[in-house]
């Protein structure tokens, strides 16, 4: 084997080699700080804390490809509910697509109804009240 094909075949491996790493690298799921932890207080629609009342959170991980992962709390006597941080996962390719954490809260309760949504790019809400009818979110 001559010298320019021995060193055209270590250009090309080295080649195959930095592509894999890079491909690794891109794909590779690492822990991302997902969903701070949330303490919302629900308030009914007079502005008055909603107190023992189921308060779902959902919210979606990049890595999952759309789904939605979700968790249920119960307010407590002011009207409190907190939901832990969630750890996500993400990988290097999802930052340039723009992918991101988001969650929401829904909540049902006694004729009354509510929701917030949460895109990773403000504060967190930290009230919630209520209006009046029915659950649209059955």
């Amino acid at each position: 084997m001559s010298l320019i094909a021995k060193r055209a075949l270590k250009i090309g491996l080295a080649v195959v080699l930095a592509g894999m790493v890079a491909g690794a690298v891109l794909l590779y799921p690492y822990e991302t700080s997902g969903v701070p932890e949330w303490r919302i207080q629900v308030l009914d629609s007079t502005g008055k804390p909603m107190v023992g009342v189921p308060v779902n959170e959902g919210w979606l991980d990049p890595i999952d490809e759309g789904n939605a992962s979700g968790d249920q709390e119960e307010t407590d006597a002011t009207g409190t509910v907190i939901f832990r941080k969630r750890i996500l996962h993400s990988r290097l390719e999802f930052k340039f697509r723009g992918a991101k954490a988001s969650a929401r809260i829904l909540v049902c309760a006694k004729d009354e109804y509510g929701a917030l949504y949460w895109d990773g790019a403000e504060a967190l809400p930290r009230t919630l009240t209520l209006q009046r009818g029915s659950c649209p979110y059955d």
